[in-house]
């Protein structure tokens, strides 16, 4: 079953009357294709089945109260020979079913089997609240026309802000170079403070910068700095009026 190609409608998906019933207005051989009613207002305009004794005909369309398009002995019955005044119902058939049925499967193979959508072109979400301009591979958030790969703005309020956020308490944002090996990273260690990493060829980097969430406390090559700023290493000034 594949996946569909286009969307049905109702006139492939037929549309069902509740308690449609008419008379044949003109007597009808097997093989006659002009079936005219006594009244065909309730007959759906889109096409469907009508049954007449143990035949179902289908037809694609009316004209006042003739039907069109129509197929005699259809969905597997018998075409027939039918009085006039003959009653005309609009029973569901199998045809109604089956049509249902063969669209549903192709939606839930065409789901499991289907890869990624693949999207192309600029796209818009609630005029700024997300933009995709594909011409220049940007992308905005409040920002009608974004000037940098990711540009986020036009926030009226402190409570709009941009969050990172981890079920672990280790969030980072990485600027890297080609390699994941390369850069630099700001990160949330343990919940517990803000780090500065250098990464050179190493993915995991090295601490050189920290700020204790509890007290303040700033370290530089101390990851826990035990007072406001507290360094690990030789302090150098290239003036020559630098005190401790």
């Amino acid at each position: 079953m594949a996946w569909p190609t286009t969307t049905d409608d109702d006139a492939s998906l037929y549309v069902a009357v509740n308690n449609l019933q008419t008379t044949l207005n003109g007597a009808i051989d097997a093989s006659t294709t002009t079936v005219v009613h006594t009244s065909a207002a309730a007959c759906p305009a889109t096409g469907g089945f009508i049954t007449i004794g143990s035949e179902a005909i289908k037809y694609t369309g009316k004209s006042t109260n003739t039907l069109t398009g129509v197929t005699r002995g259809a969905d597997g019955t018998t075409a027939a020979s039918h009085d006039n005044g003959a009653p005309v119902f609009g029973f569901t058939v199998a045809a109604h079913h089956n049509a249902l049925k063969d669209a549903v499967k192709a939606l839930e193979a065409g789901a499991a089997t289907k890869a990624a959508p693949a999207f192309t072109g600029d796209a818009t979400f609630d005029t700024d609240t997300l933009v995709v301009d594909a011409t220049n591979n940007r992308v905005g958030v409040k920002a009608a026309t974004p000037a940098y790969t990711l540009d986020v703005g036009g926030f009226a309020s402190a409570a709009h802000t941009v969050r990172v956020g981890s079920t672990s308490n280790n969030s980072s944002i990485r600027l890297m170079e080609a390699s994941d090996d390369y850069g630099f990273s700001i990160q949330n260690v343990a919940g517990s403070r803000l780090g500065v990493y250098r990464h050179n060829n190493d993915a995991t980097g090295v601490e050189v910068l920290s700020v204790d969430r509890g007290n303040g406390n700033v370290g530089i090559g101390a990851s826990s700095p035990g007072s406001p700023l507290e360094v690990a290493g030789t302090i150098r000034s290239k003036t020559s009026s630098f005190y401790l």
